[in-house]
């Protein structure tokens, strides 16, 4: 069949949940508890109904591999974050699912002219991800505007980058 994306739906749910709850995910992530069913089922149907947010399952071979989401941060602005299911770590999904999501997206969103990632800094294959699908590194950006900004590292990918 060969690597696809499609839109979340609520049958990804359980999937998304299982996958964030994943240690490894779980240390790269903000909220690094781990997050009882009933209140990620509640976080992913507003996900669903929120018009500012997307969401895509990368789908290979009929196997969901990982998903990525935008959310709207207005002045053309939007924010990816990407999980790979954890039995696909380390099989070069993460950078696929990234190009091919924020292609997609930003066909689909004609008004984001860019989209940014926060990636902890003492987390390197995100970063490797977010190098290799051409992402650019920007020293200067904080968005949470406090000390919390010393543990990320801000990437940016632009339309006008799209070959």
């Amino acid at each position: 069949m060969g690597f696809v994306l499609r839109r979340i739906d609520e049958f990804d749910c359980r999937d998304v949940w299982d996958w964030r709850n994943h240690p490894v995910a779980r240390a790269n992530s903000i909220q690094k508890d781990e997050i009882p069913f009933e209140v990620h089922k509640k976080w992913f149907d507003n996900f669903l109904k929120d018009s500012k947010r997307t969401g895509y399952i990368a789908i290979d071979d009929k196997v969901k591999v990982g998903q990525v989401r935008f959310d709207e941060m207005g002045n053309g602005v939007s924010r990816i974050a990407v999980t790979v299911n954890p039995n696909f770590y380390g099989k070069g999904y993460g950078t696929k699912i990234v190009v091919d999501g924020s292609i997609k997206y930003l066909l689909e969103h004609l008004q984001t002219t860019k989209i940014f990632a926060d990636i902890q800094k003492n987390n390197p294959a995100s970063i490797k991800v977010f190098d290799r699908a051409g992402y650019v590194k920007d020293e200067n950006y904080k968005w949470f505007g406090d000390e919390r900004d010393e543990e990320y590292s801000y990437y940016w990918f632009s339309r006008g980058e799209i070959k």
